[in-house]
């Protein structure tokens, strides 16, 4: 498998990075890894508990030696950026326009239900001052 295959940028650790929750290739070969715990043992050798891709969970004893085939893998952000900006543009202006007709205010009045013709209470006093001059 590619390095990078899986969609994962991949940077050297040491043993001492490894932590609960951190994502690590090299233990399973083609795979990524979460780590569930770390146990040292002494300074040169610890034993790590992971879980697989596929939910199992396992462990390995690793020693210093086992270093450089280890390397950290970030996990993808959920938000990315590269996506096709003329296809973003298209789908903002016609969402803008579709919103764009909440906010004209005669097709507010137009598609009320308000009777022309009624008299509202608080527009009754302003008809009364009108027609007395």
């Amino acid at each position: 498998m590619v390095p990078g295959a899986l969609g994962l940028r991949r940077t050297r650790l040491k043993l001492e990075d490894l932590a609960p929750d951190t994502v690590v290739s090299g233990i399973v070969p083609g795979a990524a890894v979460t780590v569930v715990s770390v146990r040292w043992h002494g300074g040169d050798a610890l034993t790590l508990a992971y879980r697989d891709p596929a939910g199992d969970l396992a462990e390995e004893v690793l020693y210093r030696q086992d270093k450089p085939r280890l390397q950290l893998a970030e996990q993808p952000s959920a938000w990315r950026f590269d996506g096709d900006g003329a296809m973003y543009r298209l789908v903002a202006r016609r969402t803008a326009s579709a919103w764009r007709i909440c906010s004209i205010p005669l097709l507010a009045v137009h598609t009320s239900l308000v009777e022309p013709h009624v008299t509202l209470p608080h527009t009754s006093d302003v008809l009364r001052s009108n027609s007395a001059n």
